[in-house]
């Protein structure tokens, strides 16, 4: 998966580093993330080549280290003329794992920093906290934290096969599973009973947690987990959020799948019997 990146490791412990000539800088827009092509891969510009190309943002914050590379990220909003801005699963696609895990991550805080810019209750600007990752109301006093959505991955199974989905109105095209988001007042497991209910009309037994994963394409910490159908398999289908669910054999799977993400490892998991 994308952050499956041992023996490099991310490292998001929260410190007010100045900005140096090896560091990578994210910037975003909505074109993408400004990017540099570097063979067959795409990669983000150092700071040192931003200099050199006489490309000076106003504002920098560092974000995180990863693979021992230290990543600021940008905050101006502002495009820079006649440079490559790619989207962001384009950008993840195209990319190293390092550099893609970094991408996914970066895009994550950036997208925090542009819609905090102003206190929601009283209107006065953030300020940048010196102390921890938060952005500080110096006039009422609200403190705001990087926003993360709690998501659900849910592998149906019914005997040897397994629910594939496609979505309905997205970009992305590949097969899926049952997911969505937990709402309010209700647990992970509740989330995983009711998205499924939801989407394909089934109902659900024998839920088993799999594992985790941060998803910075939609500010999520995903959680995967693998279950059984429980009575009638119909499938009734959410036609606002779907756009095909079917029961698919192992053999009959193929390849149509992520291979970075929680739900790609699922489905080839399902396929390899490993599950």
């Amino acid at each position: 998966m994308l952050q499956e990146i041992y023996p490099d490791q991310l490292d998001n412990r929260f410190e007010c580093k100045e900005i140096h000539d090896d560091a990578w800088v994210v910037q975003v827009s909505k074109q993408g993330l400004l990017s540099k092509k570097d063979g067959k891969h795409v990669r983000f510009y150092t700071y040192k080549e931003l200099q050199e190309a006489n490309i000076h943002f106003k504002q920098v914050v560092y974000g995180f280290q990863i693979a021992s590379h230290d990543v600021f990220i940008s905050l101006d909003r502002t495009m820079v003329e006649n440079y490559t801005y790619t989207p962001l699963r384009t950008f993840m696609a195209q990319s190293q794992q390092v550099v893609s895990y970094a991408a996914s991550s970066a895009y994550h805080l950036a997208q925090w920093y542009r819609r905090y810019r102003y206190c929601g209750h009283c209107g006065s600007a953030f300020h940048h906290s010196t102390s921890e990752r938060a952005l500080v109301c110096e006039v009422c006093g609200n403190i705001e934290y990087p926003r993360i959505n709690p998501a659900v991955i849910v592998a149906v199974t019914s005997g040897d096969r397994l629910l594939l989905t496609k979505y309905a109105g997205r970009e992305y095209a590949r097969f899926a599973l049952v997911a969505g988001f937990v709402e309010i007042g209700e647990t992970v497991e509740e989330a995983c009973q009711r998205e499924v209910k939801e989407e394909v009309g089934i109902n659900i037994k024998n839920l088993r947690y799999y594992k985790s994963q941060p998803w910075g394409v939609s500010e999520s910490i995903l959680m995967g987990f693998y279950t059984e159908v429980d009575g009638d398999t119909e499938i009734t289908l959410d036609e606002e959020e779907l756009a095909l669910a079917q029961w698919l054999k192992a053999d009959e799977i193929g390849d149509d799948f992520s291979t970075d993400s929680l739900t790609g490892q699922m489905i080839q998991n399902f396929k390899d019997g490993n599950y």
